[in-house]
């Protein structure tokens, strides 16, 4: 699961959210249909379908497009 929280006053809505795995794969993301994180809300999306797998826990690269800005960052992968 990806979960965004959002501590702000603002919402925030995210969108074309790609997670890639540590080889290059880019795994695919479900979740609400709804891309916004309300002000003191989380939003999660389930990374991956069946037969795919994320990878051995550390972490993985993800690319998404906010309304704050295109976000390309290192995020922590839990069992």
């Amino acid at each position: 699961m990806l979960v965004a929280l959002n501590d702000g006053v603002r919402h925030e809505s995210i969108r074309n959210i790609a997670p890639h795995t540590a080889n290059g794969a880019t795994l695919k993301t479900e979740g609400s249909s709804s891309p916004y994180v309300l002000p003191g809300a989380t939003q999660r999306w389930r990374i991956g379908t069946a037969g795919q797998q994320t990878g051995a826990v550390g972490q993985m690269r993800l690319t998404a497009l906010a309304d704050s800005g295109n976000i390309d960052m290192q995020v922590n992968v839990m069992p």
